[in-house]
């Protein structure tokens, strides 16, 4: 933890080398995030996070671990359960490089932790878009999420319609080979097709594609229909995948109406994205309501900035995306309706 007691505004009030002790300590210890290892002596991280969030279901934890392929599954459902992030030691830099790494990941966390932003219960009032476009049909759904989001995609994803009629593209922001993962877990809990996107892929109805860790995912139309392009050109936003170049690469190359969804997330990707989109395609944006978030961040740029259609909380929106895309359905019914959706 020397890179964490490094920092100016942090005081490492604690250390622990087994989960049963980092639990004794949180007992008698005022703390304001947890950074576990995956893999202790006595009890492994996803354990020792379950108790920390049964006991103490606001405190923000952090995974960590260097064994990516045997920690798979344990930060996976880590996340899924609400872990506010996992940074992954990369066994493969040199020392030096692995350390200026982690003290950067680390460095976001603890900002993000003393900024207070993952637990804001929005101040924000309810800034929608002025001018609301109306859909008169759903050609493709775009959703982008960051922190948090593998826990929010599971309350959407698998509730939607396998027959919703139309592809749904994600962006979620995780490192390589958990994006694999996440894909394999959401498919064994949808009714929809789930996989992780590849190069040359069709984009077809009634599937739902991931881009995968590490690289950009666009889209291109050939001559089979529209496919999936990937790439691993520089970060955008400090993130690859970047969710601002799928909406960009999909506003210079689709034509159609599209319901983008935005969950919870750290930084502003997205915002531009959004705004290319709104320019050029019929567009219908709904976000993830600040107070359901873990990281309120993405959703609250998006509102800020008057891009957004509707504010809803996680447990609606997969309902809300099925209402508009469904085929036996008018959407401008749902428009106008007065449920407590839309």
């Amino acid at each position: 933890m020397s890179i964490v007691e490094a920092f100016p505004e942090t005081n490492c009030v604690g250390k622990s080398y087994s989960g049963e002790g980092a639990l004794r300590q949180l007992k008698k210890l005022d703390v304001d995030l947890v950074i576990i290892d995956v893999f202790m002596p006595d009890m492994d991280g996803l354990a020792v996070f379950k108790a920390i969030k049964k006991n103490y279901p606001n405190l923000p934890v952090v995974m960590i671990s260097g064994v990516v392929d045997q920690s798979n599954p344990l930060v996976m459902e880590a996340l899924k359960l609400g872990a506010l992030g996992f940074i992954e030691k990369a066994n493969t830099l040199d020392a030096k490089s692995q350390q200026l790494r982690l003290e950067a990941r680390l460095k976001e966390v603890v900002d993000l932790v003393y900024s207070g932003n993952f637990s804001n219960h929005s101040m924000l009032g309810p800034r929608i878009a002025k001018h609301r476009k109306r859909l008169s049909k759903v050609d493709m759904v775009l959703i982008g999420s960051s922190t948090g989001g593998p826990s929010a995609l599971r309350k959407v994803i698998p509730l939607l319609d396998s027959d919703i009629g139309c592809p749904v593209l994600i962006v979620q922001h995780m490192p390589e080979i958990y994006t694999a993962s996440l894909a394999k877990h959401l498919a064994k809990e949808s009714k929809i097709d789930v996989s992780e996107a590849a190069s040359g892929m069709i984009v077809s109805p009634n599937q739902v594609l991931i881009a995968p860790g590490g690289h950009h995912m666009g889209i291109i139309k050939g001559s089979r229909g529209y496919e999936i392009a990937l790439n691993k050109n520089a970060p955008v936003n400090s993130c690859r995948p970047s969710i601002d170049v799928l909406f960009e690469s999909t506003a210079n190359n689709f034509s159609g109406e599209i319901l983008v969804i935005i969950l919870t997330g750290m930084g502003r990707d997205g915002t531009a994205g959004v705004r290319a989109l709104r320019k050029v395609n019929p567009l219908y944006c709904i976000v993830q309501s600040p107070d359901t978030c873990i990281v309120d961040a993405m959703p609250r740029h998006i509102i800020e900035d008057g891009l957004a259609d509707k504010i809803l909380p996680i447990d609606s929106i997969s309902e809300a995306i099925n209402l508009l895309a469904r085929r036996n359905r008018a959407p401008t019914n749902f428009m106008e309706s007065n449920t407590h959706i839309i």
